[in-house]
């Protein structure tokens, strides 16, 4: 059940939505920020439409995928925005494709720096963004003993009793937070190489994800097996892609 924000003549807003939005905003604000003082503001005008629009069909493509039952079809999902949720992962794909296609348009020659920069916009709208489920009660953890810290109180639908499951969505948010502030950090001091930022955050968001999505109770499991998750599957790969770059460049 999710929280009212305003109660409107032909429907309603929900907090949960205004929080996304203000995510949303403070991601582009972020991009736009980096990227301007290095970039050309003709890849940035292509690339954020692009991204945007990328990001929300397979965003909601990768969710009909795992939850099918909540769709009529994939049509539908893609079409229909009116209901469902949105699989982070598909974000990242549509993203990283943006960002391609602009390269190929010669738009920018150095994608590694404009991957650098939507990963530092990504983390901070990620950050936000997981707030958003303080206001539903969606994407709740395992069940506690009791009432413990980051801890919050759901009702069981069955049973009506009350619960405590662990607030896996408020770790995120502070996981993600921790890792844009330190990746802004190690970014402003300018003692890098274009595409490390983009590669430490593979390295640290996959990291982070692998152990708080076991924490999950909702998690996107594999189709072929039903108890796989598949966001920690893609969040190894992606340790151990990025582990992988830095050892080659090391070598």
């Amino acid at each position: 059940m999710e929280k009212i924000a305003w109660i409107l003549e032909d429907g309603c807003i929900y907090w949960k939505d205004v929080v996304l939005l203000l995510a949303v905003l403070a991601a582009v604000c972020c991009f736009l920020g980096l990227y301007l003082r290095q970039g050309s503001g003709a890849a940035a005008l292509i690339l954020m439409p692009l991204a945007g629009t990328a990001s929300v069909v397979l965003g909601r493509a990768a969710h009909w995928y795992f939850r099918p039952e909540q769709y009529e079809s994939l049509m539908t999902a893609v079409t229909d925005l009116g209901r469902g949720e949105f699989a982070l992962m598909g974000a990242f794909a549509g993203c990283f494709l943006a960002a391609v296609l602009v390269r190929m348009l010669g738009l920018t020659k150095d994608l590694p720096g404009l991957l650098d920069c939507m990963s530092l916009a990504g983390a901070l709208g990620i950050g936000l963004g997981r707030l958003a489920s303080l206001f539903d009660t969606a994407d709740r953890g395992m069940v506690l003993a009791g009432e413990m810290p980051f801890a919050a109180a759901t009702v069981n639908p069955v049973s009506g009793a009350e619960q405590w499951r662990l607030a896996t969505f408020l770790l995120q948010a502070g996981a993600a937070g921790v890792i844009f502030l330190v990746l802004l950090l190690f970014y402003l001091t300018g003692a890098r190489k274009r595409g490390d930022i983009a590669l430490l955050f593979l390295l640290f968001y996959g990291a982070s994800q692998v152990v708080l999505d076991s924490t999950r109770y909702d998690g996107l499991m594999l189709r072929s097996n039903g108890f796989l998750s598949a966001v920690q599957l893609l969040s190894a790969a992606a340790v151990v892609l990025a582990v992988t770059v830095f050892a080659v460049g090391l070598v």
